[in-house]
């Protein structure tokens, strides 16, 4: 193969597996370890998005954590509204908001009544498609979904818990051959998995508002649902929720959720 213009090197790298081997040494390492992390307690402040550039579109979410929003969130009796707080002024004011305000906000919050008594909301939205026959179908169904995406936020609230694994694996291998050659082969992957782990929370929930309309810059027919965490389902209003809201936001380059009345940071 010389003879072709084939190095000697390249012929020795090609017998490589025909050579008498001396020794071969092998090394495997590999570490595993579980973490678990409660992060209940995490709630949404601030949703920012629009075009980037370039035909892209980003998402920023500013969340906030803290000992005692995780312990307060631990202690579920305490967080259901009560029939003062379903009838406080703030609340009535979050059942008003239009669909403009309501079009950018998602997750779940901790807020506070004028009188100083906290509770949560979850919020939910789903896109709907328009078509020119069963409009109505295509609605009920995208309400039953943001509703259900409304309560499984509040849920996350109270009780979402994290699993992590991460796997360090190392290998080596080394061997020499009987004409003083050595062959080394080394590998270091580490990788680390982080899934939500599922959780059940027996709660009370009812649905303060439903809202239509549309997204100011993607120009989608949304819906969308707030829900108060109750302390019991036998709680009766004052005041009827409003009906939805039809008006369509004006188009921007960035869309950041207002801050809501009885927003409690």
């Amino acid at each position: 193969m010389s003879e072709l213009g084939v190095s000697d090197a390249e012929i020795s790298k090609m017998n490589q597996s025909q050579k008498e081997k001396r020794y071969s040494e092998n090394f495997y390492n590999y570490v595993s370890s579980y973490v678990g992390s409660l992060v209940k307690g995490v709630s949404v402040v601030k949703i920012a998005e629009g075009e980037v550039g370039s035909s892209d579109y980003e998402v920023s979410v500013c969340i906030k954590y803290s000992p005692e929003q995780q312990s307060e969130a631990a202690n579920l009796r305490n967080l259901g509204a009560t029939q003062e707080i379903i009838n406080s002024k703030t609340v009535n004011n979050l059942r008003n908001l239009s669909s403009e305000k309501l079009v950018s906000k998602l997750g779940a919050q901790f807020f506070r009544d004028e009188n100083g008594n906290r509770f949560v909301l979850g919020f939910g939205q789903s896109s709907v498609q328009k078509s020119e026959t069963r409009q109505s179908n295509y609605i009920n169904i995208g309400r039953r979904k943001s509703r259900l995406q409304a309560v499984e936020n509040i849920k996350n609230l109270l009780a979402e818990d994290l699993v992590g694994k991460e796997i360090s694996e190392t290998a080596e291998k080394i061997s020499e051959f009987q004409d003083g050659e050595q062959s080394l082969y080394t590998e270091d992957n580490f990788s680390e998995l982080i899934r939500s782990k599922r959780s059940s929370v027996m709660m009370n929930t009812m649905n303060l508002k439903d809202w239509t309309g549309t997204h100011p810059i993607s120009g989608a027919m949304l819906v969308g649902t707030v829900v108060i965490l109750t302390e019991n389902n036998n709680i009766n209003l004052n005041q009827n929720n409003t009906n939805s809201n039809t008006n369509k936001t004006e188009k921007s380059e960035v869309l950041i959720n207002d801050d809501l009345d009885g927003e409690d940071f």
